[in-house]
């Protein structure tokens, strides 16, 4: 007899006390009888399929008509708990998934949770690689990492979806689980950051660059222009969007008689800081970039006033659009994703402010939880050019 925990022990106690012959059926069919022991699933219908299954109903073709997954008979019943729906149903995912089932429990736990997600927002080829992972990965993924992870890995073979475009195709893509998360993380801040401030980037004119000193400081803006320079440059300026997003950082590139040189980074400095700091100055690969460019870097910063809004911390303090603008350019986005897989319950189709702070803050917590900079592989050789 299967080893049921929590609620569904319970609640299987009390429906073989009243149907003795639920016992053999457990033994045969471990996920339906769970499926149907669940908290979720309604009263009424559960002593319906009770009395079917004490009528002699076979109960394979019952579990498939009441969406049990074949595959959950092959993990032991104290991982049983929770996400039975979205589950593939198909007998081939099951012999698929087989040889990668985990010993421990508590992986067990993890792999239906994580293939329930990943099928709901992806499919099953998604669920079952990322599946597949989880035996040889002690990453334990929440729902919203697996959720964008599976709509990452969806978009990125769909080059309908216009939001394709933003896959940083210079990213790795190895075996790590956390790896493939950071490059969803990745690719999501640009997404959010496209839906707050438009395909032509962020339009502030703090700071416009121009030329100074015989350098032309040209402002990156596209999300294009931020993945172009860091193939050019083989650097990590494609992680910048989570700075961007926060309006804390700006992005130059240095060009000198035709030839790009290198990026400049000014950031916001401490509290009450109402000025700018140069963070970073680089050339290709991290190089250092000679102090004659610094101090064109300096010129620059110095050409403008400060502006009122830095008090605030912030660039410029830019405005925040309206909800049928972030609903219509979110839509832009990923609008035949959305259209075609459950993903309300982590990435709602009505992005109001409140939905897209939530959505940003998830996205800039999972952009600090690891060094990103793993994702990129730059060599860190520095020498001055």
């Amino acid at each position: 007899m299967p080893n049921y925990t929590g609620d569904i022990a319970v609640t299987f106690k009390q429906m073989t006390s009243e149907a003795p012959t639920l016992n053999a059926a457990a033994d045969d069919d471990q996920a339906l009888i769970a499926l149907i022991a669940h908290s979720n699933f309604p009263p009424l219908d559960r002593g319906v399929v009770i009395a079917r299954i004490v009528a002699g109903a076979p109960l394979e073709p019952l579990g498939d008509e009441l969406g049990r997954a074949r595959w959950l008979n092959l993990v032991a019943a104290e991982a049983l708990g929770d996400h039975f729906d979205n589950q593939p149903m198909k007998a081939a995912f099951a012999v698929s998934i087989a040889p990668h089932i985990p010993a421990d429990i508590a992986r067990q736990r993890v792999l239906i949770k994580v293939i329930s997600v990943a099928n709901a927002c992806g499919d099953e080829h998604i669920a079952l690689m990322l599946g597949k992972r989880i035996a040889l990965d002690h990453y334990d993924p929440t729902e919203f990492e697996i959720a964008l992870l599976a709509m990452y890995l969806a978009v990125n073979k769909d080059p309908d979806v216009p939001a394709h475009r933003l896959i940083p195709k210079h990213l790795r893509d190895d075996s790590s689980l956390q790896t493939l998360v950071r490059c969803a993380v990745c690719w999501f801040t640009w997404v959010l950051y496209e839906t707050l401030f438009g395909i032509d980037g962020v339009a502030d004119t703090y700071r416009p660059g121009g030329w100074h000193q015989g350098v032309n400081f040209l402002p990156l803006r596209t999300v294009e222009q931020f993945y172009a320079a860091a193939q050019r440059y083989n650097n990590c300026v494609s992680l910048m969007a989570p700075l961007l997003l926060r309006d804390v950082a700006r992005v130059f590139d240095l060009i000198q008689n035709g030839v790009h040189l290198g990026l400049v980074e000014i950031r916001m400095g401490g509290v009450g800081d109402a000025f700018p700091q140069l963070r970073q100055l680089e050339g290709p690969e991290k190089q250092q970039l000679k102090p004659t460019y610094e101090r064109a870097v300096f010129a620059m910063l110095a050409s403008q006033p400060a502006s009122g809004s830095l008090g605030r911390n912030r660039m410029t303090g830019h405005v925040f659009p309206q909800s049928k603008v972030l609903t219509a350019r979110f839509r832009a986005l990923l609008g035949p994703y959305l259209d075609t897989h459950t993903v309300s319950g982590y990435f709602p189709p009505q992005i109001s402010k409140g939905v897209f702070e939530i959505l940003l803050t998830q996205a800039l917590e999972l952009s600090s939880f690891a060094n990103l900079d793993g994702v990129i592989g730059y060599s860190g050789r520095r020498r001055r050019v």
